[in-house]
Order: structure tokens, then sequence, then C-alpha cells
């Protein structure tokens, strides 16, 4: 019996050893928008990595209150500022009316129902702008639309709200290259847990 449980032991220490023995290879992965080169291993066809590095890695886990702020990106890509998620979906003008229409995701990030307004936005939209290739920039063009569709809009925490900004404008000729909704602490008297930076800015001439 002691016999064989040593030999028991040292095929479990070969097989252990073969896997140890395999060569380690950099692998690269995209994780949470962020783009990483882990050290990898290949047991039986396939690849795994350790949640030590992807610990490392990833300090903040991905999504609620707890993810990394990032407050500039492109069309499509979720942004975080501590107490909102924000996307800008897409960007379209009519002719008919003679609007640009940036269609943009709000979610509540926080752990109470809260509203944009005074929780890092002012209730007017002037804080919100679109910068055009020409280097002009454009206002809000509907305050109370944008104040009843978004910025007075009670959101539960995790609920969040699909709308069009709308900015007036000639013809779609000078076209719009960023977008700015300038969040701060200065309109946060519901003292949101606002990142250092929150203001969002989106780069319209790239998409994720």
């Amino acid at each position: 019996m002691k016999i064989a449980r040593v030999i028991l032991s040292i095929g479990v220490v070969s097989v252990l050893g073969f896997a140890l023995a395999q060569a380690v290879k950099q692998v690269s992965v995209s994780l949470a928008g962020k783009s990483l080169k882990l050290d990898s291993v290949i047991v039986k066809g396939k690849t795994y990595v350790s949640l030590e590095q992807l610990k490392k890695a990833l300090p903040n886990p991905v999504g609620g209150a707890n993810q990394a702020a990032g407050t500039t990106g492109c069309i499509n890509q979720m942004l975080f500022n501590g107490a909102w998620r924000f996307r800008v979906q897409k960007v379209f003008f009519s002719v008919e009316e003679k609007t640009w229409f940036i269609t943009v995701e709000l979610r509540n990030a926080m752990n109470q129902s809260a509203m944009a307004f005074n929780n890092g936005s002012e209730g007017l939209g002037g804080d919100i702008t679109l910068s055009m290739a020409s280097g002009n920039t454009l206002n809000i063009a509907n305050v109370n639309e944008t104040q009843d569709k978004i910025l007075l809009k009670n959101l539960a925490p995790g609920a969040g709200v699909v709308t069009n900004f709308e900015f007036s404008a000639d013809s779609d000729a000078d076209k719009p290259t960023k977008f700015l909704w300038a969040m701060s602490a200065a309109n946060n008297s519901s003292k949101a847990p606002l990142s250092k930076e929150p203001a969002f800015r989106v780069d319209l001439t790239c998409a994720k």
C-alpha cells in the first residue's frame, strides 16, 4: 500500500510538473475598454491566465459605483464619472428640422434615485454644447424638452434614459466634432459622488 501511494504521489507531481513546464506566452486581451497583455499557459488546448494578474490589471470591478472613472471617449463608448454612466449612441442631421440630433444614454450609477440636475448638471442645459468642424459651438435648441427628457427626470439606481439632444443648424455642411456635457462640482448641491473630472467629453469623429 505504501509503495502504491508513493507511485501515485510521483504521478501527481509529474502531471503538475508537466503543466508548469508549459511555455508561458503573453496574450493580448481587451477588458472594460482597456488593452492588457497577460501571461498565459496552455493546458489541454485551453489558454489560462491567473486571477492575480486580472486583479492587478483591473483593481476596480467593472460596473457599479466602484467602476474606474473615465469621462473622455468616442461614440458608443460608455463613460463613467462616479455618479453617472453616459454614452453618445449616434449623431444624425434632419434636413426637414434643420437640426443635429445627438442620441445619448444616461444611467444612474448611484445607490439612490436621482436626477442629473443638481447632481452634476445645471438645470437649463447650458452646460451641454456641440463643437463643430468650423470651430463654432452650438447650444441646446429646446431647453424645456431637454429638462423633461433628461435633466429633471428622476432615475432609480441602475435605471437609464435614452433621448436626443437637439442643436439647430442651417445645414449639415458644418459637421459636429465634439460633444461636451460639462458636469461639475459647482452644480452638485445634492452631493453626488462625482469624480475629480466629471465632465463628459465625446470625440464624434471616432466610434467604438
